[in-house]
């Protein structure tokens, strides 16, 4: 399946600044998010721009993807169960070893 070139346009023009800039360097993405459309839509859309993406329903799960292999760039949701991104972002700070940069991303309360 893929995606008109509009969605992705939309996904590129959310992504500015400093963090296209490491998009654009990055290799291996991960996106944490619980809501599993949104995940899986991010996912698409960067595997079909090229990117190798890894996903993760919560902080907790993506401490473990980290763990097992490091990534270049984290997207991370801040609000969600298990672990949310705030603690992750803590925990994979004192993580030693190489560390992906981070890019937060919230969405509103539905």
């Amino acid at each position: 399946m893929s995606l008109p070139g509009e969605a992705s346009g939309r996904l590129r023009d959310r992504l500015h600044g400093t963090t296209l800039q490491l998009m654009m360097a990055a290799e291996h993405v991960l996106v944490v998010e619980d809501h599993e459309e949104i995940r899986e839509f991010v996912a698409l859309v960067l595997e079909n721009e090229g990117y190798r993406v890894t996903t993760a329903s919560n902080g907790a799960l993506a401490l473990e993807e980290v763990t097992r292999e490091p990534v270049d760039v984290v997207l991370l949701d801040m609000r969600m169960p298990v672990m949310d991104g705030w603690a992750f972002a803590e925990a994979y700070r004192r993580q030693p070893g190489p560390h992906g940069h981070a890019h937060v991303q919230q969405h509103a309360k539905r």
